[in-house]
């Protein structure tokens, strides 16, 4: 139902009373030592709360846990951080709106197959003996996946929630990763996009069309009719475009290199810690006996990479920090 963008407490508040009742009389039979697989039923309370919405409907867990190893887009990296929290907690709402899963067809397959399995594997291991059947022995719907399933079921019920959540991740891993794909190329067109409307302010009209004429067939891969457009150009035009292709992953790098400072920046405000952190790197080198000795023969110098991302010359240094500030511009007005 989140999926369509409607609460499941719409469902959920018909069929509660059913699954309650059949807890009780789960209860009823378990107080009389007759509870079992035949006589017993497998709907209740407990396997909808804590073992077919585990993160929240639609198995939300799945997709937070595939966000934190997969992301590479800047979007989905910042949904993982906002997001992870609140499904250890069944909480889907930051996941399912800022992705969206609303609507959204990449994840219409993974929401609905992943209950059902979660289902079948609760069935199953109930079927075959290995976990008991529910009674009425309930744990908030927000209590974390293991410690729900230790309260309902004993350590059999945490230990099929870890193979549920598991096959879980590997069933949402190949469509997150299809969605930060199409996040990063959504990213790149934006940077595209504002490349293009600064390009288009500062060279001639002809010379800006050839450039949209050269993006264009490179991406049908028509190169014969490419190398005639390029053949074609005067010397003024190749440094104009060539300019603009290698302005393009530099930018893209930039962009990299604000949202890393923006998050460093952070972490110092809140003393948080990260990798490379110069204090938390004196405070680990000053556990040492030697750390004198250490730091007294520490030596800092700049180094100049050769590596082509890295800016070269003061004009580019010039140009770099320009499109820098812009962009640190961009993220206050957002």
């Amino acid at each position: 139902l989140w999926w369509a963008g409607i609460h499941p407490t719409v469902i959920n508040s018909l069929i509660y009373p059913l699954l309650y009742a059949n807890a009780a009389s789960n209860q009823v039979l378990a107080d009389a030592g007759n509870l079992t697989s035949a006589t017993g039923s497998y709907g209740t309370v407990q396997m909808l709360d804590q073992f077919l919405t585990i993160g929240g409907a639609g198995m939300m867990i799945g997709l937070t846990i595939s966000m934190l190893i997969a992301a590479r887009s800047k979007r989905m990296k910042a949904v993982s951080k906002v997001a992870f929290v609140p499904s250890l907690f069944n909480i889907s709402e930051p996941v399912t709106f800022a992705t969206p899963t609303v609507f959204s067809p990449l994840m219409l397959i993974p929401m609905i197959l992943t209950p059902v399995l979660s289902c079948l594997i609760v069935y199953l291991a109930m079927n075959i003996g290995f976990m008991p059947l529910f009674t009425n022995v309930q744990a908030p719907w927000a209590t974390p996946f293991l410690f729900s399933g230790f309260l309902v079921c004993g350590w059999q019920g945490a230990v099929v929630q870890i193979v549920i959540v598991a096959l879980t991740v590997l069933i949402y891993m190949p469509f997150t990763k299809a969605l930060d794909h199409q996040f990063i190329k959504e990213e790149a067109e934006i940077l595209t996009n504002l490349l293009d409307d600064i390009t288009k302010k500062l060279v001639r009209p002809e010379t800006f069309d050839k450039i949209r004429q050269l993006k264009d067939l490179s991406k049908t891969q028509n190169y014969r009719e490419l190398n005639q457009i390029v053949e074609q150009l005067t010397n003024e035009e190749m440094t104009v475009i060539s300019s603009y292709f290698a302005i393009l992953p530099l930018l893209i790098n930039i962009s990299e290199d604000v949202d890393l400072a923006y998050e460093i920046n952070h972490l110092n405000n809140v003393d948080g810690e990260y990798l490379g952190k110069l204090s938390s790197t004196i405070k680990e080198v000053a556990k040492n006996e030697d750390a004198q000795e250490i730091l007294e023969n520490l030596n800092i110098v700049p180094v100049l990479t050769a590596h082509p991302t890295q800016v070269q010359r003061k004009t580019m240094l010039d140009l770099t920090n320009h499109i820098h500030a812009l962009l640190r511009q961009h993220r206050d007005v957002k």
